[in-house]
């Protein structure tokens, strides 16, 4: 089984072990206030449906979606998925963290990792990201990895409260590899 190993996270594609993890994060509303990468609403169960969903995805290779669970100790923080199109050679990256593990930068290692995944395992060509506009900490972890604004979409009826500005996000491969060589070059220390 595949996993991704970080300094404080493994990753590894969600099973059934994660259901209660997956059942939590989804109902929780101040995820579902931020996150596109959650089915919402999740009724009671739907993780057990949505999990299933993406281990076809795994087998069919058009989806990979990750359960992120810290070290030590060990516990389910989050979810990280990859929709891919192979033909067209790129994927749409989504995470959702649970609220008790904001601010500690697990969006952005899980995320990070789960982009050398996509470009170096996958051989992807360009990853890209939507976040809503007022998910300030989405569109930083956005900003650390490196990708780049390309879009607003504003809602139909602007100040009528029936819509969201979302923020699109891109990320080529020579991007990719460019901040890579970039952090090599840093001897260590943070960008």
């Amino acid at each position: 089984m595949l996993q991704l190993i970080t300094e404080r996270l493994r990753l590894r594609p969600l099973d059934a072990e994660d259901e209660g993890g997956v059942q939590a994060l989804a109902a929780d509303e101040r995820v579902a206030a931020h996150s596109l990468s959650m089915p919402d609403p999740l009724p009671d169960g739907g993780a057990v449906a949505w999990i299933a969903e993406q281990q076809q995805g795994w087998e069919a290779g058009t989806s990979y979606g990750f359960a992120i669970y810290t070290a030590e100790p060990r516990a389910f923080v989050g979810v990280v998925t990859l929709k891919v199109s192979q033909r067209a050679g790129r994927a749409e990256l989504g995470y959702a963290i649970m609220p008790d593990a904001w601010g500690r930068g697990y969006a952005t290692e899980a995320a990070r990792e789960v982009l050398r995944f996509a470009f170096e395992g996958l051989h992807l060509r360009r990853v890209t990201a939507a976040c809503l506009a007022g998910n300030r900490a989405s569109i930083r972890v956005l900003e650390k990895l490196g990708f780049r604004l390309e879009a607003r979409l504003e809602p139909e009826e602007p100040g009528s409260g029936s819509g969201l500005s979302m923020l699109f996000y891109g990320l080529m491969l020579e991007e990719y590899l460019g901040r890579r060589g970039e952090a090599a070059h840093t001897d260590g220390q943070p960008q």
